[in-house]
C-alpha cells in the first residue's frame, strides 16, 4: 500500500534529531524521499542513512541556515539530486535565553538569523522551484506557542517565533494562486535536546502542574501533523497553525 507521501521529494532543515528527525522518519515511512539540511554532520549523515535503509532516496547537506548563501547552495544541491522539491519543512532553530534587559545584540541577531531569517529565505528558495514547475507544493514552518505566549527570559526567541507566524500568513496569501500551501506547527513543551531544561525535575514538575495533559510531549507527536500538512489531505489548509501543546494554551 502506497504511503500518503509516496515518491514526494522533501527537505527537512534541522532533520538530524529531535522534532526534525521525527518528521524525517515519518515522511520516509509514508513513502517520501528526504533531504536533511543540518549543521551536525554526525546526526545528519546518520539520519540520511536511516532513510536510505527504508528504500528511499536521501542526502545530507551540511547547512548553516542562518546564512542565505548556505541556504541557496543547499536548495541547488537538492534540486540537482532530486530534480524537484515537493515539500519543505523549516524546522532548524535554537533556543537561547537571557532576561530582556540583558539580551545582547549578538544573541538577538543569532536567534533571529537562525529561527526567522532562515525560514524566510529557505521558504523563498523552495517556493521559487515550486512556482517554476507549476505543480504546487507544501511549506511547513515549525513555530512555537511562544509566538503567542510570552516566555519569561526568552524575549528574542518569542519575537522570532512571532515573526514565523506572520511569515506563514504572508507567504500563504501570495503563494495560494500557485497551489502552494504554507502552514505552521506550534509545539508546546516538547522534550528535545534543544534545551537541557527538559532533563530536570523542574521541567517534569512544571508540566505536571501547568500542562493539562500533565506531561511534556515528544517529537513523534509533532510528526503526524507534519505528515498531514505535507499530504494531499491538506489541500484546502493554508496560512493555518496546528498547535500541539497538551492543552497548555487553554490556560
Amino acid at each position: 500500500m502506497a504511503g500518503r507521501l509516496q515518491d514526494k521529494f522533501a527537505i527537512v532543515t534541522g532533520g538530524g534529531r529531535g522534532i526534525g528527525g521525527a518528521i524525517v522518519d515519518a515522511f520516509a515511512d509514508e513513502g517520501a524521499h528526504v533531504a536533511i539540511a543540518e549543521m551536525d554532520e554526525q546526526t545528519g549523515a546518520a539520519k540520511a542513512a536511516e532513510v536510505k535503509a527504508k528504500g528511499r532516496q536521501s542526502l545530507f547537506v551540511k547547512t548553516d541556515v542562518s546564512k542565505k548563501t548556505d541556504i541557496d547552495a543547499m536548495i541547488a544541491k537538492v534540486i540537482q539530486t532530486f530534480g524537484r522539491i515537493d515539500i519543505l519543512v523549516c524546522n532548524a532553530g535554537i533556543h537561547l535565553m537571557d532576561p530582556f534587559i540583558n539580551t545582547s545584540e549578538e544573541m538577538f541577531d543569532r536567534i533571529i538569523a537562525t529561527n526567522l531569517k532562515s525560514q524566510y529565505f529557505t521558504s523563498q528558495a523552495a517556493a521559487k522551484d515550486m512556482v517554476q514547475r507549476g505543480e504546487g507544493g507544501k511549506i511547513i514552518v515549525v513555530s512555537s506557542i511562544s509566538s503567542e505566549v510570552a516566555d519569561p527570559g526568552a524575549s528574542a526567541y518569542c519575537v522570532g517565533k512571532g515573526g514565523s507566524q506572520m511569515l506563514v500568513r504572508s507567504a500563504a496569501q501570495e503563494l495560494a494562486e500557485h497551489n502552494i500551501q504554507v502552514n505552521a506547527i506550534a509545539p508546546g513543551t516538547i522534550k528535545t535536546k534543544l534545551t537541557e531544561w527538559y532533563e530536570t525535575q523542574e521541567a517534569a514538575d512544571y508540566c505536571a502542574k501547568l500542562v493539562p495533559a500533565q506531561r511534556y510531549g515528544y517529537p513523534k507527536e509533532i510528526a503526524g501533523a507534519a505528515v498531514y500538512l505535507a499530504s494531499d489531505e491538506s489541500s484546502y489548509t493554508t496560512g493555518a497553525t496546528i498547535v500541539i501543546d497538551g492543552g497548555l494554551m487553554t490556560q
